[in-house]
């Protein structure tokens, strides 16, 4: 008496706990920009949650408004407005149910680099015959440049160092010893390196002044 036999097999699967491989990054960004932040990890059917602290705790992100792939392995930002400086974000990575734990990211932060803002203005300058006319201004922002310009009454021109002028790339222009050039008038262009944003300061005037001089004696 015989029979064919009949074989059955299983086959064992294991999954693996998440793993981050790769943290994100801390980003940098202009208003108005975009910013990303990534991470790599390794495991077996894994889930992804970016989460958001605004300085009042953790929260999960959600897609929409300047946020895209909150469930994914890189959550996008654009159109950066300037009140999300300092926020911080994390990842939590899931595993499969049957693997049933997560790991959290560091801890990466969302800076802002403000566009160029003038905190003081430049002011007319009276001088003497002989004296330095000095024009000054103080400005915040990232990696800013200066360039300070002339209107001698034909419209504004760019001022390069050399005869009376130095400084003309810095935040203060000094003009030595300057004569023949009563009601010159001088503004200054601010602009960033990183972010393209320019800021132009109010125009002042240089005022010559005379020494007293007896015209007509008693």
């Amino acid at each position: 008496c015989s029979s064919d036999a009949i074989s059955a097999y299983a086959v064992l699967y294991i999954n693996s706990s998440p793993l981050i491989t790769t943290q994100p990054a801390d980003q940098n960004y202009c208003v108005g920009d975009v910013a990303t932040f990534s991470l790599t990890a390794a495991g077996s059917f894994l889930t992804y949650q970016w989460q958001v602290d605004d300085g009042s705790g953790f929260t999960d992100v959600v897609d929409g408004g300047v946020y895209s792939g909150a469930t994914t392995a890189t959550l996008s930002l654009s159109g950066i407005p300037l009140n999300m400086d300092g926020y911080q974000y994390q990842c939590v990575v899931s595993g499969s149910n049957n693997c049933n734990s997560s790991v959290t990211s560091t801890v990466v932060t969302l800076t802002e680099n403000p566009n160029p803002f003038v905190s003081s203005q430049p002011v007319d300058q009276y001088v003497c015959p002989g004296d330095n006319a000095v024009f000054s201004v103080t400005a915040s922002g990232t990696g800013l440049t200066y360039q300070w310009q002339e209107d001698s009454g034909g419209g504004f021109v760019i001022l390069a160092d050399g005869g009376v002028y130095s400084g003309t790339g810095t935040s203060t222009l000094t003009l030595t010893v300057a004569t023949g050039m009563d009601c010159y008038t001088y503004r200054c262009v601010i602009t960033g390196t990183i972010c393209s944003g320019t800021s132009v300061t109010n125009v002042v005037t240089l005022h010559e002044t005379t020494s007293p001089f007896i015209s007509a004696q008693p």
